[in-house]
């Protein structure tokens, strides 16, 4: 028995010298046939679960130095390995994105050796993936306290308290990450998009600069500066940045969506179309629909086209003012949108067949479909391609006449709607209620509530505050999208942001007074004052940055003059 103690140790010193040499394959041979002698080898085991850490199978490293613990439970070299082996674990699990799983692996690590600085950290950045960013804060900050010149730490703290609306927080932590490591690029990049964030475009363009000089293939950066330099109406330049995007990792999808957008924004429709195709892509896309079809490409179609809504309902009534183009390519069109709009889109389309759910049948040989935001590509090659058409969609005529008995006669009646709750621009887009009193006090006129939402609590502010008044008539302008566009072809003139309201509004035939920021959403191009896809339309533009009162002055006044008109009623 002791010459095969000893035959094993032998061959044990042996395995660890080709370990400690550098091949960690070998040894893992070596060690499993130790293991064949011995299955009970606490050491041969653990150090076997050693070398899958080392090639990169954390599952079987786990479960090997685990069951070595179990074997020897007194070797603190194990059980820091197996910290450290869960530790690598949970990264590849992030790394794979599946953050519920690292975040447990993280876990496993930290109650083997709870002051692993890195796995604290790790553990934020899964708690901050899995939208838990209070814990994950708690993390970083366990993290900064064991280890106060962790620089990483500090610069995934700093994200952290963006992510929570902090950020003059935030950019303190990403100025002590800097601090401890002056070039922590993804730190200047993360400081970039929090300045971004708050409206300091040209100091978030100096970061993303700062990034790129130490990490130059950095696409992301390239990406935000060419946002940024969008918002400040520096347009070559974002084109440019967009450009160094794609030259660094080619299939960038955001540098494809985002050079596409500004690309329609200048009117280059042609080639802003195929760029924004990249949409589908990205990872807030919704999902594509009807698959089974084969791809519409612009040929007549001898069987059924099917044109499907996959935005919300303004874009869809946007792209639909190009159903009419659709019509004479198919025998027979059917258009899916959202139920709010069937009934709008059955009366404005009664040569098509209008569906509000996905219930259409399998395909048969002939037939095809197509996004309705993609239609563009096909029909609206240019500017020049836009058809002078008025008043593509039509409210129900009843309900019209209902609502203008109710309002009031002998003035202009105006529709005003001022928010919009697009999550990512609404806030530049939109406009306080109490923003629009010099607006509201021009005489002559009656003032409706166009606005979706409860819009009480505002209304009775303005009342006290200004004695401004505001009629709200009992349509649900979110869910009632109908009573929505009776209710504005009830009007004589419509005041909005850009949001829904303005494309039902334009799309009605209505005069529509819109007021955009100073970098406008693609649609409505730059400079002009008038918009090609919305004759009735009339652009009141921001001319710097987050300047309404200007906007607001100037529509008071020719809102002032147009009552003072002999009649007052034609906008």
């Amino acid at each position: 028995m002791a010459a095969d103690v000893a035959s094993l140790d032998a061959e044990f010193r042996h395995a660890l010298t080709v370990h400690r040499a550098g091949d960690p394959a070998a040894a893992a041979q070596l060690y499993s046939a130790i293991l064949e002698m011995d299955p009970r080898h606490a050491g041969a085991m653990h150090l076997l679960g050693v070398t899958h850490v080392q090639r990169g199978q954390y599952d079987e490293a786990c479960q090997l130095i685990a069951a070595a613990l179990r074997l020897d439970p007194s070797s603190v070299e194990a059980r820091s390995n197996l910290a450290s082996a869960q530790h690598e674990r949970a990264r590849a699990l992030a790394t794979a994105r599946r953050f519920g799983a690292a975040l447990a692996a993280y876990d496993d690590a930290l109650a083997l050796r709870p002051d692993h600085v890195d796995t604290l950290n790790g553990r934020g950045t899964a708690l901050a993936a899995l939208d838990r960013p209070h814990e994950a804060l708690a993390s970083y900050d366990r993290a900064i306290a064991l280890a106060p010149d962790y620089a990483q730490a500090h610069g995934n703290r700093g994200s952290v308290l963006a992510q929570l609306g902090r950020f003059d927080e935030a950019l303190a932590s990403y100025a002590a990450a800097l601090a401890i490591a002056p070039d922590y690029a993804e730190a200047y990049y993360n400081r970039g998009r929090t300045l971004h964030e708050r409206g300091r475009f040209e100091e978030a363009i100096a970061s993303y600069e700062r990034a790129l000089a130490r990490a130059p293939g950095h696409a992301d950066a390239h990406v935000n500066r060419g946002n940024a330099l969008r918002e400040l109406g520096r347009f070559e330049e974002a084109l440019d940045s967009y450009a160094a995007a794609r030259r660094a990792a080619p299939g960038h999808v955001d540098a494809h969506c985002n050079e596409g957008l500004c690309r329609l924004l200048l009117g280059d429709l042609r080639r802003g179309w195929d760029l924004y195709e990249w949409r589908w892509q990205q990872r807030v896309a919704r999902p594509r629909r009807y698959t089974d079809y084969a791809a519409w490409q612009g040929e007549d179609v001898d069987g059924r086209l099917l044109a499907w809504s996959e935005q919300g309902p303004g874009d869809t009534m946007f792209f639909a003012g190009m159903i009419p183009d659709l019509i004479p390519r198919a025998r027979r069109l059917v258009v899916q949108v959202e139920p709010r709009l069937a009934d709008l889109f059955s009366r404005s389309f009664p040569e098509v067949e209008i569906i509000g759910h996905d219930a259409v049948g399998p395909p048969a040989g002939g037939d095809r479909a197509i996004p309705l935001g993609s239609v563009g590509r096909h029909v609206r090659g240019s500017l020049s391609d836009i058809p002078d058409v008025v008043g593509y969609l039509k409210a129900d005529p009843a309900r019209i006449d209902a609502l203008r008995r109710r309002l009031a006669h002998g003035s202009l009646v105006v529709g005003l709607s001022w928010i919009s709750k697009n999550p990512e621009s609404g806030a530049r887009r939109s406009l306080a209620l109490a923003g629009w009193s010099p607006v509201l006090g021009v005489p002559g006129c009656t003032f409706v509530d166009l606005q979706y939402g409860d819009t009480t609590t505002e209304r009775a502010e303005l009342a006290r505050s200004s004695g401004r008044a505001l009629r709200h008539l009992d349509v649900d302008a979110f869910a009632d999208i109908d009573g929505l566009a009776a209710l504005i072809a009830a009007c004589d003139l419509v005041m909005t942001i850009d949001n829904t309201t303005a494309h039902l509004a334009a799309a009605l035939g209505k005069p529509t007074w819109v007021l955009l920021p100073f970098v406008p959403d693609w649609r409505w191009l730059l400079v002009r004052d008038d918009s090609p896809w919305y004759p009735t339309m009339r652009l009141f533009r921001q001319p710097s940055i987050a300047d309404w009162p200007s906007v607001i002055a100037r529509v008071a006044g020719e809102l002032a003059q147009l009552t003072r008109q002999e009649g007052g009623r034609d906008p």
